[in-house]
């Protein structure tokens, strides 16, 4: 096969001596890097913000352009109250602890962003991880043991499979359900056989990274609780975005108090890094104990610990910036569809599915090569690629016309939008 013709899933599937893929990796990265056909790695020179300055490739100039390809929703990578309180906090507590919580302890301005946490999800308390990918890690290998039945959406998050692949086969039961189908999450339930001691827990997320459309939760919680489930919320996206408060899906839902635990991240529109579990203050206590990512994990530093509350309090105190956020959504999604794309999301995730006679890579290198700066995912990410577009309270109209401008324009040259667009997206649905 040409170097041309490679994907990410070819390395994936071969069955090539270590050394040799590596080879055959780093030759086809550089390749791709040259021929800017790489959507990846690029280099954000600028102080983030709707506009950054942008290397897209290692030897390349840089290069304004529109940033819809980030998580950061409410533009708090770039806040002036948050970068001033996390100066603040710095000269006043230092830097970091110096070790894992368990251990060597934590700062008090550890535990206030705890109980913000805990406070934000209606929770009696929560815990830190050192990212949102521990955190997941951290409660299905601490809190499922043998003989436990495990029911989840079957686009979860990859930490989550991660974590049920660390159990050996036979111990717990790990089963799917169609995404986002309530009816599908009968029917395993229906037939999961439970066992004397064992739990059955349910798992979502409240919004999808890919698809950026929303759990049906109110549903999915009455049927998990007709089955005596444990209801787990992976909320990584829905905190700060959604809810009358921000405080996230089930806020959205109104109900906070069915989610028995709530799972987390800050590096979404918190802009930072870090994750947390927020419950019973039995689980969190029984958590810091027996999660082995918590335990053997050094704990966040300061500079993170102050941006989060900081950027908590500005959440629940500013709520224009949520409404200018989903006012961007609804204005970008109606340009699009008008310009002949079929686009929907209540999100600031609006995926723009290309059909997969399509080049994604040069669909995305052309919208960058015009400045816009946004995400291709491919398979394996994906089943159907698509360009994952990351709006953010901070974008003017301006940028979002600009943006639309660029897909009508390239849409038009690929072939994307020189069908009907129920023609380009039946291609879509077969996939």
């Amino acid at each position: 096969m040409k170097n041309s013709e490679l994907d990410l899933a070819h390395f994936l599937r071969s069955r090539e001596k270590l050394a040799t893929v590596v080879d055959h990796f780093s030759d086809y990265l550089n390749r791709s890097q040259e021929s800017e056909m790489s959507p990846y790695l690029r280099e954000v020179v600028s102080e983030p913000g709707p506009r950054v300055l942008v290397k897209r490739t290692p030897n390349s100039e840089p290069q304004e352009m529109i940033m819809m390809g980030s998580n950061d929703y409410l533009g708090f990578s770039n806040n002036e109250e948050i970068k001033k309180f996390i100066c603040q906090m710095v000269m006043e507590k230092g830097v970091g602890v110096g070790g894992p919580p368990l251990l060597n302890g934590m700062t008090s301005l550890h535990r206030e962003l705890e109980r913000a946490l805990a406070d934000n999800k209606s929770q009696e308390d929560a815990l830190l991880y050192s990212s949102g990918y521990q955190a997941n890690m951290g409660w299905v290998t601490c809190l499922v043991r043998s003989g436990d039945v495990v029911v989840y959406d079957e686009l979860n998050h990859a930490s989550l499979f991660d974590g049920m692949k660390s159990f050996k086969k036979g111990t717990a039961t790990f089963r799917s359900f169609k995404h986002n189908s309530v009816e599908s999450l009968e029917e395993v339930l229906q037939k999961v056989e439970m066992k004397d001691r064992s739990t059955l827990f349910v798992v979502v997320e409240g919004v999808y990274s890919m698809d950026g459309d929303i759990c049906p939760l109110d549903r999915i919680i009455d049927v998990a609780k007709q089955h005596g489930a444990f209801v787990v919320l992976d909320d990584a996206h829905g905190t700060g975005v959604l809810g009358t408060t921000g405080a996230g899906t089930a806020e959205f839902f109104s109900r906070e108090s069915d989610i028995d635990l709530y799972m987390g991240t800050f590096s979404k529109a918190l802009s930072m890094t870090g994750g947390f579990l927020a419950g019973p203050r039995k689980i969190i206590d029984y958590l810091r104990f027996f999660s082995r990512s918590y335990m053997f994990s050094a704990h966040l530093p300061i500079p993170t610990v102050a941006g989060v509350l900081k950027g908590l309090e500005i959440i629940k105190n500013q709520p224009s910036l949520r409404e200018r956020l989903h006012e961007n959504v609804r204005y970008f999604v109606a340009k699009m569809n008008e310009a002949g794309y079929r686009v929907s999301s209540l999100t600031p995730i609006v995926p723009v599915l290309i059909p997969n006679h399509i080049s994604i890579r040069e669909f995305n290198r052309r919208l960058a090569s015009r400045g816009l700066f946004v995400n291709g995912i491919e398979y394996p990410a994906v089943k159907q690629q698509r360009i994952r577009v990351s709006l953010m309270a901070k974008h003017s109209r301006a940028d979002l016309d600009h943006a639309v401008l660029l897909f009508k324009q390239i849409g038009e040259e690929m072939g994307v939008l020189s069908q009907p667009v129920s023609k380009v997206y039946e291609t879509v649905a077969e996939v």
